[in-house]
């Protein structure tokens, strides 16, 4: 019995979408089950961005009151916190035309906003609402939910998520912020500079697990000069009231605040999809899968977008279009997500892909090279007065690059530069010969790159002999 569809994809995320718009570009019949989920449902990412512009907007305001080129400082902007959330809906709104029913439709996708299950009986598939889909291949997109810690009090006490935070009438005036994700981060940075005093608490060791340390202290270092309480390697223990303010006993520690923010682990929400029938297992509150994005059903695949600590859109994006080419097509591309860059929102920004330092001694031994440049000998950094940051490439002494970490100014805007690169296998003097707009943050990837001959060139005294006697040469030549 032949199946009706090349690919089902399962869930109303925006990788799900991203998923059956490029398997429709390649003529494949494709249906869409949204699983009962709004594609206009505002994400937690969107929520952020949006909010850590405001963030941005406050702390520009700050530093151009600072400067000595202007004679008075004004009142300080009040934020209208209640306005802000139709500001996110209508972005969200614009945002959504091209991913709207209609719009999906007229490109030939199937749209199916009901729940469904997997199913064994009468045939393997996936049935909604009495409609068997049967499919060549299943790609699974799940939306997320916050991991509850075991805390407490917790539940009693009750807590604000990112999902929720948009539904306060008001900021309070003390938050702490629970949570080890780069999104707590940003929210600590940001609430901290729309007049909160923010508490922030951490589980693991280092600010930014997956970041190189040397960015991560920078950017602890920033927050705490802003006014943000850090704390790591935290183990809460109970939750309570005290005085109508919500108190937090860690250790021997306690700490009192208007509010709590939990900005959790997410793991996949698929409790209802009945994967058991279909031999799909899980381990550690995700999906088993292979390189390939396979799950342990060879014919169903899966793009969570999840990292270590965090969820990412853009590795969710681009596990979406790996698993549709091998859903669909005779392909066996694995996952490299060494060449995917990440960044946080914060000010300074950053933004890094590849190995850190740490992990290249690790693995490369010493026959690695560190190139590091400052931003403070940039032009466009001197004029504007931003000075902090720097940029870190990590390079095998042929050349190849293994990792690049940027803190500063539109980090998270170039750091795509070097992304091509990688992804292209092109080795750092391609970076070295780059030509950018002069006077731009983006120098600073050329400045970085072109270290490396200059480094060379010192670890190699007989490179130095040889260079200086072929010039002496040229000259006794010449007339």
């Amino acid at each position: 019995m032949p199946v009706d569809y090349d690919l089902v994809v399962i869930g109303g995320t925006t990788a799900a979408v991203e998923a059956a718009i490029f398997a429709a570009q390649f003529k494949a019949r494709v249906a869409l089950v949204t699983q009962g989920i709004s594609l206009s449902t505002l994400p937690d990412s969107l929520v952020i961005s949006a909010i850590a512009q405001l963030g941005h907007t406050a702390e520009s305001w700050g530093r151009s009151q600072q400067s000595t080129l202007w004679h008075e400082a004004s009142t300080p902007p009040a934020l209208n916190w209640q306005a802000v959330k139709p500001w996110v809906q209508a972005i969200a709104h614009n945002l959504d035309d091209l991913h709207s029913p209609s719009a999906l439709a007229t490109l030939g996708i199937d749209i199916i906003t009901d729940s469904g299950e997997f199913c064994r009986k009468p045939a393997p598939g996936f049935l909604v609402d009495g409609r068997l889909l049967r499919s060549r291949a299943y790609l699974l997109a799940p939306a997320h939910r916050p991991l509850i810690p075991a805390i407490a009090g917790l539940q009693t006490i009750g807590y604000q998520t990112p999902a929720t935070l948009l539904k306060l009438t008001c900021l309070p005036p003390t938050l702490a912020i629970f949570g080890s994700t780069t999104a707590a981060v940003e929210l600590a940075q940001i609430f901290q500079r729309l007049g909160c005093q923010i508490i922030l608490l951490m589980t693991t060791a280092q600010l930014l697990g997956e970041a190189d340390p040397e960015v991560s202290r920078w950017i602890q270092a920033q927050l705490e000069a802003e006014g943000v309480e850090v704390w790591l390697n935290v183990s809460i223990n109970e939750v309570k009231w005290s005085d109508r303010k919500k108190k937090v006993q860690f250790g021997t520690q306690s700490l009192v605040a208007d509010e709590i923010l939990l900005v959790a682990e997410q793991i996949p929400d698929m409790e209802t999809w009945n994967l058991e029938a279909v031999t799909v297992q899980s381990r550690n509150h995700g999906i088993l899968r292979n390189s390939k994005l396979q799950t342990t059903n060879p014919n169903i695949y899966i793009c969570e977008g999840r990292t270590r600590h965090s969820l990412s859109a853009q590795v969710a994006a681009y596990e979406a279009k790996l698993a549709v080419k091998n859903a669909l097509f005779f392909s066996s591309q694995h996952t490299q997500y060494r060449t995917i860059p990440f960044s946080l929102q914060t000010s300074p920004a950053a933004a890094w892909l590849g190995l850190t330092e740490y992990q290249v001694v690790e693995q490369y031994g010493k026959d690695v090279l560190i190139l590091r440049q400052p931003f403070h000998r940039l032009t466009q950094a001197q004029m504007q007065s931003d000075l902090t940051g720097f940029c870190k490439l990590i390079v095998q002494r042929d050349g190849t690059l293994l990792g690049a970490h940027v803190l500063g100014t539109n980090a998270e805007e170039f750091i795509s530069t070097i992304a091509i690169a990688m992804q292209q296998r092109l080795k750092i003097a391609a970076l070295a010969d780059l030509v950018v707009p002069s006077s731009s943050f983006a120098e600073i990837i050329q400045q970085t790159a072109a270290q490396w001959q200059r480094l060379r060139l010192i670890q190699h005294p007989r490179w130095q002999d040889l260079l200086e006697a072929f010039f002496d040469i040229r000259r006794s030549w010449s007339k």
